[in-house]
């Protein structure tokens, strides 16, 4: 057999988590005495665990039991206050549906001091669920004539950060627009498709440019692999706000301008370019900072 001792702490006697049921009967939390350690503390009961001592969480402080019940939702062991019985009984899914806690071991777990268990169990789900990162993926489905290709239009100009006309023909003007200039990439799952269409693939290419016979296996990036490495070296739209300064320009190569976008992106950190490395010489500032490249 255990022992229960009671254990009162605060002002008055009165307990520092103190558990109600629906009547009004008032539960507190006991030490118990673990016979083999010879060591006194509270019992929080695990999931899938039974009522077997040896099984139990054995923890020192109130702080930790009413986290474990208030939060996580774990029966711990708990007495009336007017004595009797000590069991284990679980906040939310027994009798017991309210709690007051002292204020400091409140502020200490982040719940309040008084309030019933559900609320409080709400409200720590509801800050589990904001720390969770949602998923991205976005699946239409439904029958032809419902929607599907304005609503894949419409979500594809959002993310992009532009506005989103209601306007059938205005919207899949702009869309076409941002597929034009490299923005948006529509790729049909079919079970033609591979990994080296998506992703990167080996794909033959004539060896020399002075029609020899033979070939050669290059890689060649995929529909992710292009867009993603748009995403990497852009500097943004034409108006967007850039500035080098700075920063040393060690190595710079504008390359062939697909879209008047890129060029001008080009043309701007160009000019830049040229403004930082004039200043320096003229000041003899020099400045080991990370290498701009533009691809």
């Amino acid at each position: 057999m255990n022992e229960a001792a009671d254990i009162e702490i605060g002002a008055g006697n009165l307990p520092p988590f103190v558990l109600f049921d629906a009547v009004g009967a008032a539960f507190k939390p006991v030490v118990n005495l673990n016979r083999q350690t010879g060591q006194s503390a509270y019992r929080i009961k695990p999931a899938g665990a039974s009522n077997r001592a040896n099984e139990a969480v054995e923890v020192s402080t109130i702080a930790e039991v009413a986290r474990a019940m208030l939060i996580d939702g774990r029966p711990a062991r708990v007495q009336s206050v007017s004595g009797g019985s000590v069991n284990y009984l679980t906040y939310g899914k027994q009798k017991l549906v309210r709690y007051e806690l002292d204020p400091a071991i409140a502020n200490e777990i982040g719940v309040p001091s008084k309030g019933e268990v559900a609320q409080v169990q709400a409200e720590a789900h509801n800050r589990m669920e904001q720390q969770v990162v949602k998923p991205t993926n976005l699946i239409l489905y439904g029958p032809p004539g419902t929607g599907k290709t304005f609503a894949t239009a419409a979500e594809a100009i959002r993310l992009c950060g532009e506005p989103v006309s209601q306007d059938r023909e205005e919207l899949m003007a702009a869309y076409r627009r941002l597929l034009d200039a490299g923005r948006i990439e529509f790729v049909t799952f079919h079970q033609s498709i591979s990994y080296e269409d998506f992703v990167e693939g080996l794909r033959p290419t004539q060896a020399s440019e002075d029609g020899a016979a033979g070939f050669e296996l290059r890689p060649v990036q995929g529909v992710f692999r292009r867009i993603a490495r748009r995403a990497e070296t852009s500097t943004g739209p034409g108006d967007a706000s850039f500035s080098i300064a700075g920063r040393q320009v060690f190595k710079m190569s504008i390359g062939e301008a697909a879209t008047l976008t890129t060029l001008t992106c080009s043309k701007r950190l160009l000019q830049a370019a040229v403004r930082c490395s004039d200043s320096r010489k003229s000041t003899g500032a020099i400045n080991a900072s990370p290498i701009v490249k533009r691809s």
